[in-house]
């Protein structure tokens, strides 16, 4: 982003340590926020704005357990029609504003039969079955090399904290896979039962092109899932977007407790 335009939207000596994109239905529900700017998307240079339900498309800078943060509210999906340039978009600002730890949730389906409705599951790896890749033509971007290492994207030591967080909140929280294809239909039973063979705990839409955009860029990844239904297969119910909002936001709280206790050991 160029520096006048930096400093026309963004508070002047204002440099977030750490960045949080916030999933479908999880919404501003930080209590120790303290918020000093709230920017739409639709103001951001280049950015373009969410269309799918539970995605508000603003970015809110603040401190939160007294660190410097970016919480973007809302993020694009691969699905929307967007090429993965803009998909990435929230990733590549927060690399422009200085952000070294990048926060992600995402509202997943449980393909695990041992995870229940409204568990949290911290993300160790992921299976990108969307068909395509973010890096993609971003060598002419930035500097850096595109054949990026993904051995460890997903920081143990922010695992760790997660881990060791939710477990003295006594949440139900689990270790798992993401497996991420580009929707926006749901799957079918005989598509779940070849991810489960796979290795995937969770499915989802969305999480693994940012993170595949934020090792490029160098940014520690922490990626935390929140299960807002059961896949197809393993319950009798069917899936739905509006079960997937509903969810979102009867656990937001909880999540968003983790993720400020998290923010305060970082």
């Amino acid at each position: 982003m160029q520096k006048h335009l930096r400093k026309k939207l963004f508070p002047k000596d204002f440099t977030p340590e750490i960045g949080i994109i916030l999933g479908s239905g999880m919404g501003q529900s930080f209590s120790g926020l303290k918020i000093i700017a709230q920017i739409p998307y639709a103001a951001i240079p280049g950015f373009v704005v969410p269309t799918t339900p539970g995605h508000p498309g603003k970015l809110l800078l603040g401190t939160l357990a007294e660190k410097k943060v970016a919480i973007f509210l809302g993020r694009i999906h691969y699905y929307e029609g967007f090429p993965m340039e803009k998909v990435v978009q929230t990733v590549k600002l927060a690399g422009d504003l200085g952000i070294k730890t990048l926060i992600l949730t995402a509202a997943v389906g449980a393909i695990n039969k041992s995870y229940r409705m409204g568990q949290l599951v911290v993300i160790k790896d992921h299976i990108n079955a969307m068909g395509t890749n973010p890096l993609i033509g971003m060598r002419s971007l930035v500097d850096g090399d595109q054949f990026v290492d993904m051995t460890d994207c997903y920081s143990k030591q922010l695992q760790k904290i997660a881990l060791k967080i939710a477990r003295g909140l006594r949440m139900r929280i689990a270790s798992g896979v993401y497996c991420a294809v580009s929707g926006p239909s749901y799957e079918t039973k005989s598509e779940i039962r070849a991810y489960q063979v796979l290795g995937a705990d969770v499915m989802g839409m969305s999480m693994v092109p940012e993170v595949i955009a934020a090792r490029f860029l160098g940014l520690e990844v922490l990626g935390l899932a929140l299960v807002t239904n059961m896949c197809a297969g393993i319950s009798k119910e069917k899936c739905s977007h509006e079960e997937v909002l509903k969810t979102g936001k009867q656990f937001q709280i909880p999540l968003t407790q983790i993720i400020e206790q998290i923010v305060r050991s970082i």
